[in-house]
């Protein structure tokens, strides 16, 4: 994802931002409020495992819309 996608775009095309990496993205909440997000994808042996956590509130904000 570039900083423009993430940070500067009010309502962006999130097909246009995203590249296909075989990672899944979530909003994460904390008392009903977007706090975060995680990623996770599917490894070799076709288990899902975190792959990251801390995106940041920016991205949590954008995908949450």
């Amino acid at each position: 994802m570039s900083n423009e996608f993430v940070v500067e775009k009010k309502k962006p095309n999130i097909e246009e931002g995203i590249i296909p990496s075989g990672e899944y993205l979530a909003v994460v909440y904390q008392e009903g409020k977007t706090v975060n997000v995680i990623g996770t994808y599917k490894n070799e042996a076709g288990v899902y495992g975190m792959s990251t956590f801390g995106y940041g509130l920016d991205l949590a904000k954008i995908l949450d819309l």
